[in-house]
């Protein structure tokens, strides 16, 4: 879509040639994909008229300085921290890993230069590309530009098309992290560096040497050994989660203890998104940086009152069915002092004491309560 955008721009008269019943196969294939991705967002906008404030888009903007940041996966990693002397900075600056690796970030810099002074040959598909990865590169350095962890204010503010896009385009104001544009500038300078090497290493005797060396050099570059994390079959998925496959489809449950994104042990909605996919019942619980305001307000407030009558009242407002409630966190976050009404137990015997409850069901440590009519 974006060389037929650039075709589009560059030449017209050829257009009807490379709209064929393929590429445009190809069109509505990328866009049906990318409606599955949007869509979610898109119900929760409407669903809570939720935009993102473009202050968001600054705090998570890329600087200069963070392409050189590396993250643990480079063996350069002590060198470039050194570098880029990251030590100055205070412990509240949030740092963002930029960093492309060696052998890519040289033949990136290089494919770069070599199309920019060919580039009044008018090679669409290599222009294409290359404008298309700076204005990758330039949206992920958000609003405005940085450096050093700060705004540059002098000689005076230094605004990018971020700030003018995230007004006009419709739906950019829903983009949290700028720095993630720095993908689009990934993807399209790797296929420039293909077009570029082709190009120049065609019908060349050494072109085997040179690959083989440059890919040598990309693994060489790998701080090894590599990590692997396991991952629960539907087989192992805990017992309440089959048990919610049961239930009617139009069913709404929430799952107890509910964290936001800034709770302890709120990494735990990701694997709880991870078991409503066996069933994709409809649930008060989820995590993303996408947070509407009005529903952390609710989670806050779950987190912090459950399970007194008022907290009850309020999922059964929600349109919620069932609430499942695991007493081994409650037991956790009690002992760690980040709930004070009591530990699992506690909440086990005052949601049976509820008169707006009954026990639905029991799973070893998890309780499913569901409403009385």
């Amino acid at each position: 879509m974006i060389y037929l955008f650039w075709i589009w721009v560059n030449d017209r008269k050829i257009i009807k040639k490379i709209i064929t019943k393929n590429t445009s196969l190809i069109v509505l294939g990328t866009l049906f994909l990318v409606t599955l991705v949007v869509k979610p967002y898109y119900d929760v906008f409407r669903e809570y008229d939720a935009a993102r404030n473009i202050r968001d888009a600054v705090h998570f903007a890329l600087q200069p300085e963070d392409l050189i940041y590396p993250n643990e996966h480079t063996i350069f990693e002590p060198l470039l921290l050194q570098v880029s002397n990251i030590r100055k900075y205070a412990k509240t600056d949030e740092i963002k890993s930029g960093y492309i690796g060696l052998i890519f970030s040289m033949l990136s810099i290089f494919s770069i230069f070599y199309v920019i002074k060919k580039i009044k040959k008018k090679n669409i598909l290599e222009n294409s590309f290359l404008i298309t990865g700076l204005l990758g590169l330039i949206l992920s350095f958000g609003p405005a530009l940085h450096f050093a962890r700060e705004t540059i204010h002098k000689p005076f503010l230094i605004i990018l098309p971020y700030a003018i896009f995230y007004y006009i385009i419709p739906g950019f104001s829903g983009f949290r992290n700028s720095s993630r544009w720095e993908m689009l500038f990934i993807f399209s300078i790797a296929v420039l560096v293909s077009i570029v090497l082709s190009s120049i290493l065609k019908n060349n005797k050494k072109s085997f040497i040179i690959y083989s060396l440059l890919i040598i050099g990309i693994v060489a570059e790998y701080n090894f050994p590599m990590k692997f994390y396991p991952v629960r079959q539907i087989k192992n998925f805990p017992q309440s989660y089959k048990w919610l496959s049961s239930t009617p489809k139009n069913s709404v449950y929430i799952t107890m203890p509910i964290y936001n994104w800034n709770s302890p042990n709120y990494a735990i909605e990701l694997e709880r998104e991870y078991y409503s996919t066996q069933d994709f019942r409809k649930t008060v619980n989820g995590y993303s940086g996408f947070s509407p305001k009005s529903w952390q307000e609710d989670v806050l407030y779950l987190f912090r009152n459950f399970p007194e009558n008022e907290s009850i009242l309020r999922i059964k407002k929600m349109g919620v069915n069932y609430i499942i409630v695991n007493k081994a966190e409650y037991d956790k976050l009690y002992k760690n002092k980040y709930y004070t009404f009591g530990n699992g137990d506690f909440v086990r015997s005052e949601l049976n004491k509820n008169s707006n409850l009954f026990l639905k069901d029991k799973f070893e440590d998890t309780y499913i309560f569901g409403f009385n009519n």
